[in-house]
């Protein structure tokens, strides 16, 4: 089967043949050759059995998995699978939906890291931008390298979800309800933030219209410009401005030049799979504990993180876990920016609180296993669900929901089993579940 090359990635070549005779004098036989010619493709690409991403079309049959902290975040993801989308198209729209539905953690102010691998081309890609002391966003910056490097669909497509969300009022989920409890005074500090999650003085309630219209506003300038959008011009004057009226320390230069950072996984071998972990402190923790080695993390606690994962039918999945560094950040809305400023990062880095694998079998080019974990000790718990799901065989509901050692009862993991792989053909055999402990939702796009 050759393959053939869009946007820097591979895909399953499809060719059909088709012979239209030429007539200048009678033009709608053009006309009419062109209609035959794009529905006899079409049958062609139906019957082919062979997926290909890029056209917004509806699935018929298996599309791929999804599990993710948060619900809402979730059905956008298997609605985008189930849409022809990628792994990283539904990862995309997730991360951003969650600014919308699960800002408590997830917001334009922070960050996070993904892990992805990329079955076509028989690898996998780390991709970290957490939040720095300079308070600059990476949240859109993150998602929009993994979008270009992995995405099919059109980058507007994957926004608008989490636009009409924050902009029409997403009802809270009983995640979001427990971190305003969870979060006491810190929504006080912010009138703004407070008015969005507090009524007659009593947070709100499971159920509850939450409208967010200053992230929607940021978001649609996303939608419209792409993450330009949030470095220049007066969207970037006012940023700025909030910041430094809010104590950051963040300059011109710093948030036209802080970076995702990509780079190769750090593989360990696996039996006969391959473990993909982030290149960063992150992933070596997890290596160690992989290995079997006592691996304690750097810090004593962890700040709240929000995970998911997600793959699909093409042969790509996606695991990522955000944070703000503290629920809601550090409390405060930057003006009229819709950015939550991230709370200072965790003295000891972030391998406490965040985790994220996947595990292939290249021999048969396969992603067969995924976990994310978030909150303290999401390194250990997700080892811990890794070595259930892929040693002891464990379906991802039973693994998950398994009592932990120690700190890791705390960490909240999603996870996928899928032994014959996750591609069509082989993803009905897969099992995916979220965390009892949480308030997610994991569920199979079919």
């Amino acid at each position: 089967m050759k393959l053939r090359r869009r946007n820097g990635r591979s895909f399953p070549e499809k060719k059909v043949k088709i012979s239209i005779r030429q007539n200048q004098q009678r033009p709608y036989r053009k006309v009419r050759a062109s209609f035959v010619a794009l529905a006899f493709a079409g049958l062609l690409a139906a019957c082919s059995g062979e997926p290909t991403p890029g056209s917004v079309e509806i699935v018929e049959g298996y599309a791929g998995l999804v599990a993710a902290d948060e619900p809402r975040a979730a059905v956008i993801g298997r609605d985008v699978l189930g849409r022809n989308g990628t792994a990283a198209d539904a990862a995309v729209a997730m991360g951003l939906a969650m600014t919308a539905s699960y800002p408590s953690r997830v917001g334009l102010g922070g960050g996070g890291l993904c892990v992805v691998y990329d079955g076509p081309n028989l690898s996998g890609t780390s991709i970290s931008f957490l939040p720095d002391n300079s308070g600059a966003p990476m949240l859109a910056r993150g998602l929009a390298l993994l979008h270009a490097r992995f995405g099919s669909l059109r980058w507007e497509l994957l926004v608008t979800p989490a636009e009409n969300l924050a902009r029409q009022g997403n009802p809270a989920s009983r995640a979001l309800v427990q971190d305003i409890a969870d979060a006491g005074d810190r929504l006080g500090q912010d009138p703004r933030l407070y008015n969005a999650f507090y009524r007659d003085g009593l947070p709100v309630e499971v159920g509850d219209r939450v409208a967010l219209p200053e992230v929607a506003a940021a978001l649609s300038g996303l939608r419209r410009r792409g993450v330009a959008y949030m470095t220049t011009g007066s969207y970037a004057d006012r940023l700025l401005g909030a910041a430094q009226a809010a104590g950051a320390n963040l300059s011109r230069d710093q948030l036209r030049n802080s970076l995702p950072q990509e780079a190769p996984v750090r593989e360990v071998p696996f039996e006969n799979d391959v473990i993909m972990l982030p290149a960063n402190a992150v992933g070596l923790r997890f290596a160690s504990l992989a290995s079997g080695q006592p691996a304690s993390p750097t810090a004593s606690g962890g700040v709240p993180a929000a995970s998911f994962v997600v793959a699909d039918r093409f042969g790509y999945a996606v695991a990522c876990s955000f944070t703000q560094n503290d629920l809601f950040g550090a409390g405060r809305l930057l003006g009229d920016t819709g950015v939550i400023l991230a709370a200072p990062p965790p003295a000891g880095g972030y391998d406490a609180s965040m985790s994220v694998a996947l595990v292939a079998n290249k021999n048969i080019n396969r992603v067969r296993y995924g976990v994310a974990a978030s909150d303290y000790d999401a390194g250990a718990a997700a080892a811990e669900v890794l070595q259930r799901i892929a040693e002891r065989g464990e379906g991802a509901s039973a693994a998950v929901a398994g009592s932990r050692a120690g700190a890791a009862e705390g960490a909240k993991v999603t996870a996928f089993r899928c032994p014959s792989g996750t591609v069509a053909g082989s993803g009905l055999s897969c099992s995916v579940a979220a965390d009892p402990r949480g308030r997610g939702l994991a569920e199979i796009a079919n």
